[in-house]
């Protein structure tokens, strides 16, 4: 037993090398009913000319090993050039493996002999052999296996089987017709008994032969089963056993062989926030890519306990929130994160800091003047509000007036009795004018708030503004919203003007106008500086004193947020055919020139998935033709099932297979290759259908055993 072992492996591995057995990509692991091989043994002419190919069929499922032959039965459909009655009841003794070869498993079949009625003959399993692709180890009883081997061997070796003797068996005895006991003592005989004497013995009924049982391995109806733990996708199938054309058993599903890998996709699915606990988990959904090339998605969205991000604040898109009742400065940031990216993503917006506490508002006059309203005889302090954040000082709004007023004073001569300012003398007029200056105390200290001006009681001197009109030269006190005038004095001597003094700041004021004319937008901080223009109306008219500039202490305006939507960013991702489009998740402002800005604060939903392939026809082959013949069909029919009948036929049968190149549109990428093989078949004689009582002629229409519908079998097989 050892030894024939042996000597079946080293037939087999000859198979695969030496014999020269072609294995190529475009023939079929098992072919349809009636097709034939795409490719023979190689040989002499003389051996080529000997060498068929035999149709053989599995009886039942039956799983072919790896490396280690399997014995199994194969039963005989077809052999050219071989009666059929030589093969009716034969059972093909044979051996099965399959081996792997660059990543193909390959089928190998050897017949060892032949069996009929307990009887075998024995061939050289050398001379009859079979290789082939399988994608699944197993053969299924409801596809063909073509075998090429040495039709004269054979058919010697079913001779042999037909010739011997049959196994003795029970013979059916016509019924005799005996003369009944009265007749005899009637003394008559049959030749009397008209109807006895017609009787003949009927012929035997000829018994259909018992359905032919077949067992199919099928998917329909068994679902992909998820093996999460393993990450795979595995298909299931049954086994499903027929007679006669009616389904007998059908088993339950159970996993095959076939599987897919299971992955991971995080673009379909949104981080998981926790504000709680201050961080951001990546979620998944496992998909696998199905034999079609399709995806197929099989869980909802999955933290990833790999992928969890810390959310901290950030300051520098915040404003500081002013509270002038409460004189409170808060700090306020917004709360991020860096994804699996390390894309910044907001999970809140600007809010109050929980880190950094509330800092106290400081007034202050520093950088804020005196506002002097010379007509009311008064002056009026201003003032701003300070705070301070990490050690830096900021202004926190425009200088006002802060309630403080200091009344002023027209002031000739000090505490001493010294004029403040030189009289003016006209020694033609023999006049002296004297010159005063006005006067405020702030915090116990007496400053002077105008130039020395000539009394203008003494008639001989005069005030003029000529010479003093133009607004560049005047003051701008821009934080007290007010500018002064100009003027010079002089009196007449010899019909000339003497000016006494040149241009200084007069009592004439002019309230500034403010317009604003643009806006400086800071968006990364979400505010905006308005764009001022400060302007007095002259007698000369209008006069710019400053031109859309931000001023000092200016106000921040924020933006207002008006909505959160997802915005399409241009980039896809891809699983297959399918394409998800990204977007980015965007909070949308209305800067206070009415304009918008958009921020993106992370990653938005996924929109898709969008089918981008085409399906390319690329290749058309003829794998196999041939005329065949055999019985199409067999059955009984009559009130006690008395009749039965084969029907035989002769047709032209063709396997063409298309090839598709299904590619991404997109990344040029080719998805898959997929094939659809096309069968098709036409009958070309009259042929004959035997009941047992009659031979009746006719056109056979009905078509040979099927289903003969389009297949799609991926992958493709070249």
């Amino acid at each position: 037993m050892l030894h024939r072992l042996k000597r079946l492996l080293a037939v087999i591995a000859f198979v695969a090398g030496a014999a020269g057995i072609s294995v190529s990509p475009s023939t079929p692991a098992q072919t349809a009913a009636g097709s034939k091989p795409t490719s023979t043994a190689e040989g002499s002419t003389a051996d080529l000319a000997e060498k068929v190919a035999i149709l053989t069929k599995s009886r039942t499922a039956v799983d072919v090993p790896l490396n280690e032959p399997r014995a199994i039965d194969l039963g005989l459909v077809n052999v050219p050039g071989i009666e059929k009655s030589l093969t009716e009841g034969v059972t093909a003794k044979a051996y099965t493996r399959y081996v792997t070869v660059q990543g193909r498993n390959i089928g190998q079949i050897v017949l060892t002999g032949v069996e009929k009625n307990g009887r075998q003959e024995t061939l050289n399993s050398s001379d009859f052999t079979a290789q082939f692709d399988l994608t699944k180890p197993q053969l299924d009883p409801a596809a063909d296996v073509v075998i090429n081997g040495d039709r004269p061997q054979l058919k010697a070796a079913l001779e042999k089987l037909a010739a011997a003797p049959a196994e003795k068996k029970e013979q059916e005895q016509p019924v005799e017709v005996k003369q009944s006991a009265g007749a005899q003592q009637g003394g008559q005989s049959t030749q009397g008994n008209d109807i006895a004497a017609g009787y003949q013995t009927p012929s035997a009924i000829q018994v259909a032969p018992a359905a032919a049982e077949s067992v199919q391995v099928s998917t329909d109806g068994c679902p992909i089963r998820i093996d999460v733990a393993q990450l795979k996708a595995i298909q299931q199938n049954k086994t499903i056993t027929s007679k006669g054309g009616a389904v007998e058993s059908e088993s339950g599903c159970s996993d095959s062989s076939q599987t897919f890998p299971l992955q991971k996709s995080y673009s379909v699915c949104t981080d998981k926030v926790d504000l709680d606990n201050r961080t951001a988990t990546a979620q998944y959904k496992l998909f696998y890519i199905d034999a079609g090339g399709a995806t197929q998605e099989i869980s909802d969205c999955t933290p990833d306990a790999d992928k969890v991000f810390a959310i901290v604040e950030k300051f520098d898109t915040c404003t500081v929130a002013l509270d002038y009742d409460q004189k409170t400065a808060t700090p306020r940031s917004a709360l991020i994160y860096a994804n699996d990216s390390n894309t910044e993503v907001q999970v809140r917006g600007c809010d109050a800091s929980e880190t950094k506490s509330a800092v106290p508002l400081v007034a202050t006059t520093d950088s804020c003047s005196i506002r002097h309203d010379f007509t009311a005889g008064k002056s009026y302090q201003q003032g701003t509000y300070t705070y301070t954040l990490d050690g830096v000082t900021y202004q926190a709004g425009g200088c006002t007036d802060n309630g403080t007023v200091y009344p002023q004073s027209k002031i000739y001569t000090d505490s001493s009795g010294a004029y403040v300012c030189n009289p003016v003398v006209d020694q033609n007029a023999k006049t002296v004018a004297l010159q005063s200056r006005i006067q405020i105390t702030v915090n116990s200290l007496s400053q002077f708030i105008t130039d020395c001006t000539p009394d203008t009681s003494t008639l001989a001197v005069q005030v003029t503004t000529d010479g003093c009109n133009d607004p560049a030269n005047w003051l701008h006190d821009i934080s007290a919203g007010v500018s002064y005038g100009q003027e010079r004095y002089f009196f007449v001597d010899g019909g000339q003007r003497k000016y006494i003094t040149s241009c200084q700041n007069s009592t004439t004021t002019y309230m500034q106008h403010v317009e604003i004319t643009g806006w400086q937008n800071h968006d990364a901080q979400l505010f905006s500086y308005a764009l001022t223009t400060v302007y007095i109306d002259t007698d000369s008219g209008r006069y710019n004193i400053k031109t859309s500039e931000v001023l000092p202490g200016e106000t921040q305006m924020p933006y207002q947020l008006v909505k959160t939507v997802d915005q399409p960013n241009g980039a896809s991702s891809y699983n297959g055919c399918n394409a998800y489009r990204e977007t980015d998740k965007v909070e949308v402002y209305s800067r206070p020139d009415e304009t918008e800005y958009d921020k993106k604060i992370g990653t938005g939903a996924t929109v898709g998935p969008v089918d981008v392939c085409v399906k390319t026809l690329t290749d058309t082959r003829r794998v196999n033709s041939g005329m065949y013949w055999g019985v199409i069909a067999s059955g009984c029919y009559g009130s006690e099932n008395d009749i039965c009948y084969k029907r035989y036929g002769q047709f032209w049968l063709q396997d063409d297979v298309q090839k598709f190149i299904v590619k991404n549109t997109e990344t040029g990428e080719t998805v898959s290759t997929t094939c659809n093989f096309m069968h098709a078949w036409n009958y070309y004689s009259t042929n004959s259908r035997s009941t047992g009582i009659e031979e009746v002629s006719g056109t056979i229409g009905d078509p040979p055993p099927g289903p003969w519908q389009t297949l799609s079998v991926p992958p493709c097989p070249y």
